[in-house]
């Protein structure tokens, strides 16, 4: 009964959890959602997921005003919160650097909260930040030049941002649905990039429209355990046989990052097998259209699977 009681919560949670944009210059309307152009402070909310995850756009585009030809002295503020109990359900982000070219002492300062906690910096520089990790139900970017500068370009991050399996331990199957109107969507393991919990196992179908295929990139950290804890991609044309396209772990092919399917179904399985609690993975998943003569990289597949398998016996019988 318990355990029914925590998926009925955590399903409650997810259809009601948006982000809004409390302060700042974006375009709303669109996916990814653009913040841009001047900087006078444009007062909210607007919600910026309106229909609520896993169908709304996790994805944001904040670049300097005047991007790429310089921008002007003046400072810019943009502010977004989490509603309906922020304290109890953070979201799992990740802050991409796409361009940083800024004067020294041009300073961009993100910030995040946690639950009722005080701001704490989570990027507060002049230099480029790679990306960057973090797990909160808050999110405050200031620029601050000392200067007009119209040579240098300014700076493009982006903000992936998932909600879902943020909080708990997962339940069920997570299903992501991109299309033309949301064309990238975000995954995660639970609480990334805070240890997952022990004996964690989820379940994640995404879907693209017809004649498209889906790109995966791992972002942030790739912090599993080796050889124990695997996440396992699956070319899934076919929901009864899945094509083993990767297995993820520690130590295993360390220097890639992206991974490209053939078809427009793709099927993650995250299995922890370890008593260790390492910080997990995220995920942004994106779809081009297909191109002809144009092949992904694949592994080997299971030519033992039949139309009985299931995904966890998949898994199961790959380590053998």
């Amino acid at each position: 009964m318990r355990h029914l009681l925590q998926i009925l919560f955590t399903a409650l949670l997810h259809s009601f959890f948006t982000w809004i944009l409390v302060m700042g210059n974006c375009d709303t309307n669109n996916c990814p959602i653009v913040c841009t152009g001047h900087c006078s402070l444009v007062s909210g909310p607007f919600v910026l997921n309106p229909t609520g995850p896993p169908t709304s756009c996790q994805e944001l585009i904040i670049e300097s005003p005047g991007y790429p030809n310089g921008y002007v002295d003046n400072p810019c503020l943009w502010m977004f919160r989490m509603t309906l109990m922020p304290g109890n359900v953070r979201a799992s982000i990740v802050i991409d650097f796409l361009d940083f070219d800024v004067g020294t002492g041009d300073n961009l300062r993100i910030q995040g909260v946690r639950g009722g906690g005080l701001p704490f910096d989570i990027f507060n520089d002049d230099t480029s930040g790679g990306q960057i990790s973090n797990h909160v139900n808050r999110l405050d970017v200031q620029f601050t030049p000392l200067a007009t500068r119209y040579d240098q370009r300014g700076f493009r991050i982006r903000i992936m941002f998932s909600i879902r399996n943020s909080v708990t331990a997962c339940s069920g199957t997570q299903t992501l649905q991109m299309s033309q109107l949301l064309p990238s969507a975000a995954l995660n393991s639970p609480r990334y990039p805070r240890p997952y919990q022990d004996g964690s196992e989820c379940y994640y179908t995404i879907n693209s429209p017809s004649d498209t295929r889906i790109n995966l990139e791992f972002m942030g950290t790739l912090d599993i355990e080796a050889f124990e804890d695997f996440v396992y991609i699956y070319d899934s044309s076919s929901q009864t046989e899945p094509n083993l396209l990767r297995i993820v772990s520690q130590g295993i092919l360390p220097r890639w990052t992206q991974i490209q399917t053939q078809t427009n179904r793709v099927q993650i399985v995250f299995q922890d097998n370890s008593p260790n609690r390492e910080e997990g993975f995220f995920i942004r998943a994106s779809f081009e259209v297909e191109a002809t003569g144009l092949e992904a990289e694949v592994t080997p597949s299971i030519s033992e699977t039949t139309s009985k398998t299931s995904w966890l016996y998949v898994c199961q019988h790959s380590l053998q």
